[in-house]
């Protein structure tokens, strides 16, 4: 096999696989994680389903516990904002 005709097929090789890779459906549905350990230790995520909500302004430690948030704050149990799909396009959390 020439150098020109190797080349030629590598090229061709690259082209096809980036054009199916393009290509492929993008994931469908609500965001899944697997069982596993979450961004917070000691907390397993599993999201089924997000709940629709509009943006959340936090002002003070207070509204956490106003807007039904669980946690108080602190390292051992902090506040946890999850499964929620903000529905404005202004903002999602302002602070």
């Amino acid at each position: 096999m020439g150098r020109n005709t190797a080349i030629a097929t590598l090229l061709t090789f690259l082209v096809v696989s980036v054009a199916f890779a393009v290509m492929a459906p993008p994931p469908s549905g609500p965001a899944q994680i697997s069982d596993g350990v979450g961004s917070i230790p000691g907390h397993r995520a599993r999201i089924v389903a997000y709940t629709d909500h509009a943006p959340i302004k936090i002002g003070s430690n207070a509204d956490f516990a106003a807007l039904g948030f669980p946690g108080n704050g602190t390292e051992a149990k902090p506040y946890v904002i999850e499964n929620l799909r903000i529905v404005e396009f202004t903002y999602a959390i302002r602070i």
